[in-house]
């Protein structure tokens, strides 16, 4: 197997590699003293630099390309980046709060952004201006589009989950759970979801009767966050600080990644591959096979890592720092 090398565009101090186990208030020092494996550090951070994209960055979304990405945070913007350049493209205006979670339509014309304000807003990619909005009980915690781009859908701290038509951005359906929903994934044909809860549980529903085809039990508190590989199977974070592998049919788990020493905010696949990646409060981003549940190699940031975005090509990924930071790390001679 080939060399897997991370380069990652972060300033680790080589020398803390104590990893303690503290409260989690403490996540951020207990992640810069965390040990770093298989780095090799240069400087990035695009959103260090920017002084209008003030606090923590919460998510971030490539573009079709991979030459741009929406970045969203605390600073209540949607920032459009050049990645090459460095040079932000476009701000997207609107939002009352943090905003948590950010979609780039398949075609690059349509961003999509939720958050703390308990509103989705739809955006005119090229000129930043906000074509739609949604009101809804509570804070939207992720917003997916097809991979056809027909629809949208998105979960809530409400409970719901809410499918709209694209681009008329019509409400087709809207699912009530009896807990709030976390984060979505379609699998591949479009007609079903798998929904990552607060309870702990995943559910597999059906878009167009909205019925719960199959539950998925194993993780001992909320899902943060779930990526489909195939029609087969799904990947799972968890609060609980590991992930987990499923069977769709058979509705069980079929492998659990150890590793991470604290929550596990996102989990995302590198594209034509086995392999996917996870970030955590712990301040590492970690890569991971689906053919063993052994961790291949880790990237120690020290800071609390919100989100990732794995670029189309699958080179790369983007990570959202809670010190505002948005880091580049390169995948290079990535192992089947």
């Amino acid at each position: 197997s080939s060399e897997i090398v991370l380069e990652v565009a972060a300033k680790v101090d080589a020398e803390s590699r104590a990893l303690h186990v503290e409260k989690h208030s403490d996540a951020t020092e207990r992640a810069k003293q965390s040990k770093a494996q298989s780095v090799k550090s240069t400087d990035f951070g695009i959103a260090k630099t920017v002084s209008n994209h003030v606090g923590p960055i919460t998510n971030v979304a490539h573009t079709s390309r991979g030459e741009q990405a929406v970045v969203v945070g605390f600073d209540r913007l949607a920032h459009l980046w050049g990645l090459d350049a460095k040079i932000q493209r476009q701000v997207f205006k609107g939002h009352q709060n943090t905003i948590w979670t950010v979609a780039v339509s398949p075609d690059d014309r349509t961003v999509i952004t939720g958050g703390e304000d308990k509103t989705l807003r739809a955006w005119e990619a090229a000129t930043g201006r906000e074509t739609w909005q949604f009101t809804a009980q509570g804070i939207f915690s992720c917003v997916r589009f097809s991979s056809d781009g027909k629809f949208v859908i998105a979960t809530n701290w409400d409970g719901k989950v809410r499918v709209w038509k694209h681009p008329e951005m019509q409400l087709q359906k809207e699912m009530l759970f009896g807990f709030p929903t976390l984060d979505v994934a379609l699998l591949p044909d479009n007609t079903s979801f798998v929904v990552g809860t607060d309870s702990g549980k995943i559910l597999q529903c059906e878009i167009r009767s909205g019925r719960t085809l199959r539950s998925f039990n194993g993780h001992t508190t909320r899902v943060h966050s779930v990526a489909v590989l195939d029609g087969d199977r799904f990947v799972s974070a968890s609060h609980d600080s590991t992930l987990r592998m499923w069977d769709v049919r058979a509705a069980s788990t079929k492998m659990i990644y150890r590793g991470h020493t604290d929550a596990v905010h996102e989990v995302r696949l590198v594209p034509d591959s086995e392999l996917f990646v996870s970030c955590s409060v712990d301040g590492t981003v970690r890569l991971w096979n689906t053919n063993s549940e052994k961790e291949l190699a880790r990237s120690a940031i020290g800071v609390d890592i919100r989100g990732i975005s794995v670029a189309p090509d699958g080179r790369s990924l983007l990570t959202a720092g809670a010190d505002g930071a948005l880091r580049r790390l390169q995948l290079i001679g990535q192992q089947q």
